[in-house]
C-alpha cells in the first residue's frame, strides 16, 4: 500500500523538476531526489536534513526541500516531521499550492496544516528607518517574528555611499525586538555629513538566506551629521522595497510572486515624511 501511495507522490516532483541538476543546485537535494525516485524514503529524508542547512541554497531549492520532506515524511509515517516541514513551507510561501496531479492525500494534509486553528504560521520582519540622524552611532530597531524558529541570525550590512564593499555585523539571533547601531566609519571627520547605505539579512540553518530588508543593489539610506537632510529620489518612503526571500526560480518570476514590503512611491498613499516605515508581513491567508 505504501508503495502505491509513494508512486502517486512522485508525480509532484516530476512535474516541477528537471532530471538533470543545475550547476548551482544544492547537491544534497539532488541526492535526496534520487533516493526519493528510487523509493528509498529514509535515505531521502537524511539527505533532505543535510540539504536544509547547505550554504548558498536558493529559495526555490529550500521550498523543494520542505516539500519533499512532507511527502517522504507522510509515506514513512513520520507525521510530526511532515507537519513541521509543511509549516516551514507555508511560512516561506503562504500561498504555496501543489500541482494538480499530486496525491489528494498530500494536498489535504497541506491544507490541514494551513488551516490549523490557534497555531498561525507567520514570518515577519519589520524595521523603521529614520530619514536622518545627527551623529554616529545611529541607534536602530527591528522586530523579528518567526513562528517556526527558522532564523539563526540577523545581519547588518552597511557602508558609506560610494564605498566599494559592505561591512557586516551580527545583530541578533533571537526573536523579538532588537536594538542595534550603525557604527561610525573609520577616521571619520565629525563635521562632515555622510550618507549611509545598509540592509538587513535574515539567515537560517547553514547561513541560508531567508529574507532581507533592502538588498545589496538597493539598500536603505539615511543621512548622518548635523544639518543633514534626506536627499530626494532615494528616500525610504519613495522606493519599492522587497522581501527578497520571495525571489527564486523562473516559476516565481513568471507568476510575479515578488511582494513589495510597503507599496509607497511618489504620488501613491502619503505617509508622514519622517516615518520611513518599512514592513515585511507574511501571514497565513
Amino acid at each position: 500500500m505504501n508503495r502505491i501511495i509513494a508512486v502517486c507522490a512522485l508525480v509532484a516532483p516530476a512535474l516541477l523538476l528537471s532530471t538533470s541538476a543545475r550547476a548551482d543546485e544544492n547537491p544534497h537535494l539532488v541526492e535526496a531526489r534520487r533516493h526519493y525516485y528510487e523509493l528509498d524514503y529514509d535515505g531521502a529524508l537524511e539527505a533532505l536534513r543535510v540539504a536544509e542547512a547547505y550554504p548558498g541554497t536558493s529559495r526555490a531549492d529550500l521550498l523543494e526541500v520542505h516539500r519533499l520532506t512532507v511527502f517522504a515524511g507522510l509515506v514513512t509515517k513520520k507525521r510530526d516531521l511532515a507537519w513541521s516541514a509543511a509549516r516551514k513551507l507555508l511560512a516561506l510561501d503562504p500561498g504555496h499550492t501543489l500541482p494538480a496531479k499530486t496525491s489528494p492525500r498530500f494536498v489535504k494534509f497541506l491544507e490541514k496544516v494551513r488551516l490549523e486553528k490557534g497555531k498561525e504560521i507567520h514570518f515577519n520582519l519589520s524595521h523603521t528607518s529614520p530619514a536622518a540622524a545627527e551623529a554616529f552611532p545611529v541607534l536602530l530597531t527591528a522586530t523579528l517574528d518567526d513562528s517556526e524558529k527558522m532564523v539563526m541570525e540577523v545581519l547588518l550590512h552597511h557602508r558609506t555611499v560610494g564605498a566599494p564593499t559592505y561591512s557586516t555585523m551580527r545583530i541578533a539571533s533571537e526573536r523579538g525586538v532588537v536594538t542595534f547601531s550603525l557604527p561610525a566609519p573609520l577616521a571619520m571627520d565629525s563635521s562632515r555629513v555622510l550618507e549611509v547605505e545598509y540592509f538587513l539579512e535574515v539567515r537560517g540553518k547553514g547561513g541560508v538566506r531567508l529574507a532581507t530588508v533592502g538588498e545589496e543593489g538597493a539598500p536603505l539610506r539615511l543621512v548622518v551629521g548635523k544639518g543633514g537632510k534626506k536627499k530626494g529620489g532615494g528616500g525610504v518612503a519613495t522606493k519599492w522595497w522587497f522581501w527578497t526571500a520571495l525571489v527564486g526560480g523562473a516559476a516565481v518570476v513568471a507568476t510575479a510572486v515578488i511582494v513589495p514590503v510597503l507599496l509607497l512611491r511618489d504620488g501613491e498613499p502619503k505617509v508622514p515624511p519622517d516615518s520611513g516605515i518599512i514592513r515585511i508581513i507574511v501571514e497565513k491567508p
